[in-house]
């Protein structure tokens, strides 16, 4: 693997203090580990699909935080003078991926960043070194609490502390982190081998809404000049903060402007192969967490078109061993080559003559941006051809003009207010226009007095990135802020597809229904909601459902379970997904029901047989990985 040397610089500077003396650097060396490749020249494709949903979901969590931030960006004093450098050598901390440092024992990430370690009561960070606030007497109890879940099921909960962090002998004082009391368990040891995390992007990816550290080692004017530069290799790489090490690297550098400061978001001039460009005119993330190149399906596909490759359907493409390209990425006019061992990830299947290459399609499966324009989606698809539906808003309410159609629309979304995570679920409607779901669903609440009541359809759709029109048809419930048991989240709203159900939720090939985990389908959905209304609830999806439930449990507390059809189960009879309605179980449950209100709390996924069991608990909810039968 050749060199990579990565210079940011916080502020666009003249180098005007380059002949003051320099302080002596300090250094912590790398340590190589694995890689995506094994071995056996094979790629780990199960590691792959797993680096690439949390790369995806991390960088689409920055997008979100950064959207609900909005503030503009803490810019470093003008005056910096030059203070100390520090060099902090590197280790490859898991399988080429991360790059941590043996002093902190930290992840350092460009594509974050907020510091996040683990506390002394975490219950879930067996085998990491943990950090306990009462044996230090600077910290401070910021009094917030904070939660970060990704899309790949990982993620991290706990309290808010500010106290004095050294790195590399640098002191940030007052420097806000987040303790961990909860780590899932992609962030455990056997798969996270650093202790905690050390964001290096902007305050607008914070969800504290602080400095990151080397922000505030500007503020308090500890470092010479406002830069980091990273070097990665498979030998002597490391992390240095204040200014270059010029040891490290030969010839001139090259700058570019950072376009959007929450994330390092440059322009790219080219992406080439064999020396022609074969995209163009590119905006990309720099991301110290990835050792992928990710880009949007279309123009994935665009720089594969050429080289007899083989699209496997989930982001990664096979193609020749033996005729690899040569591969470069042109940054403000000057080209930077890629190793052939940087591109080639080895061969997939083990023994094949095809070999997978770096350049991966992140996110594209179903994605498209909605009607209207407010929000935009993902979809993961599941081979009983129920799916889940990342959203997110295209922008932040206060994009639009106060008083404004567009944000009056956007701030009365029925979605608008909700917290992340577990936000609503859906049925499959009629995609006879003719036939009113809400018409149904009134008539039947009528008679059976439940007072459940929908509004009348209305169109949606979207255009995926192909621009092919999707369409479909909304039945929702109305709302009612006065009467939890039909808020949204609670009852159910349904979407009937006005155009091919396939060109939405495409099954064809299969490899877009085929996940590292063994999903296969949803098991049950459980909807938590209070005491008082549980009963009233329950009415309500009884005329819903058009079926009264199949069963009812009153041993530890009342539940009612709903059993459901899928559209394309071929999973077995045993799988009949369940919605599941429930007051809570526990003080658990009653205080995640305080904190986010009624709707869902609870989703089990169904696994092939002798795949993932188990509980996963999240800062939004749990889910319960259950294995078909064999």
């Amino acid at each position: 693997m050749h060199s990579l040397f990565l210079t940011v610089s916080i502020a666009i500077l003249t180098v005007l203090a380059t002949a003051l003396p320099r302080p002596p650097p300090v250094s912590i060396p790398l340590r190589k580990r694995a890689s995506l490749t094994g071995i056996d020249g094979s790629f780990d494709l199960e590691r792959g699909l797993l680096h690439l949903a949390f790369t995806e979901a991390k960088i689409s969590s920055g997008f979100r935080t950064l959207a609900k931030n909005s503030n503009p960006v803490a810019t470093p004093p003008r005056d910096i003078r030059r203070r100390d450098s520090g060099s902090i050598p590197l280790a490859d901390g898991n399988n080429n991926m991360l790059w941590y440092g043996t002093i902190s024992v930290v992840d350092f990430d460009t594509g974050s960043a907020d510091l996040i370690l683990p506390g002394a009561d975490c219950s879930t960070c067996s085998g990491h070194t943990l950090y306990n606030p009462n044996a230090s007497s600077t910290a401070v109890d910021r009094n917030a609490t904070f939660m970060l879940s990704y899309g790949d099921g990982s993620g991290v909960q706990g309290e808010q502390y500010m106290d004095t962090v050294v790195v590399a002998g640098l002191t940030a004082v007052g420097q806000a982190f987040g303790l961990a009391s909860q780590y899932s368990s992609t962030l455990q040891a056997s798969t996270f081998p650093p202790d905690g995390l050390m964001g290096m992007a902007f305050e607008g990816l914070s969800i504290y809404g602080a400095n990151p550290v080397v922000q505030t080692l500007i503020a308090n004017n500890v470092i010479s000049d406002p830069i980091f530069a990273f070097k990665i290799s498979s030998s002597g790489s490391e992390l240095r903060i204040g200014d270059i090490n010029s040891a490290l690297y030969s010839g001139s550098l090259t700058y570019t402007p950072v376009t959007n400061p929450g994330f390092w978001l440059i322009q790219g001039d080219s992406i080439n192969i064999n020396g022609n460009p074969a995209i163009t005119q590119f905006t990309t993330i720099v991301d110290t967490g990835t050792t992928l190149i990710l880009g949007d399906q279309t123009r994935v596909g665009q720089f594969y078109s050429g080289l007899n490759a083989t699209d496997l359907g989930n982001g990664f493409y096979t193609l020749p061993c033996n005729s690899m390209p040569s591969v470069s990425i042109t940054i403000e006019g000057t080209v930077f080559p890629l190793s052939s061992s940087t591109f080639n990830f080895g061969a997939y299947p083990t023994g094949s003559d095809q070999c997978v290459g770096a350049v991966a399609g992140t996110g594209s499966l179903g994605r498209g941006t909605h009607a209207g324009g407010l929000t935009a989606n993902a979809l993961v698809i599941l081979a009983s051809g129920t799916y889940l539906e990342l959203i997110s808003f295209t922008h932040p309410a206060s994009h639009y003009p106060p008083g404004s159609p567009d944000r009056q629309k956007r701030e009365g979304n029925p979605w608008a207010h909700k917290d992340p995570g577990w936000i609503d679920y859906a049925f499959l409607g009629s995609s006879d226009r003719s036939i009113s779901i809400s018409r149904i669903i009134n008539e039947r609440a009528q008679a059976e007095g439940s007072d459940a009541h929908y509004c009348p359809e209305v169109d949606g759709g979207r255009i995926r990135q192909d621009g092919k029109v999707l369409k479909w048809v909304i039945s929702s419930p109305a709302q009612a802020s006065e009467d939890e048991a039909g808020n949204r989240g609670v009852l159910p709203f349904f979407c009937g597809d006005m155009t091919p159900r396939k060109w939405r939720v495409p099954l064809d090939p299969p490899s877009n229904a085929q996940h590292s985990s063994g999903v296969r389908g949803v098991a049950h959905v459980r909807v938590l909601t209070g005491r008082e209304s549980l009963e009233r609830c329950a009415a309500k999806l009884t005329s819903v459902v058009g079926d009264p439930p199949a069963e009812v449990r009153t041993s530890s507390s009342l539940e009612y379970t709903w059993l459901l059809e899928t559209p394309a189960s071929g999973l077995g009879v045993v799988s009949t997904p369940r919605l599941v309605l429930s007051a809570p179980r526990n003080l658990e449950e009653d205080a995640y029901l305080d904190e986010r209100g009624p709707g869902i709390y609870e989703v089990a996924f169904w696994t092939k047989p002798g795949g993932k069991e188990g509980v996963s608990a999240t800062p939004f909810g749990r889910i319960i990985w259950q294995g078909l039968p064999s």
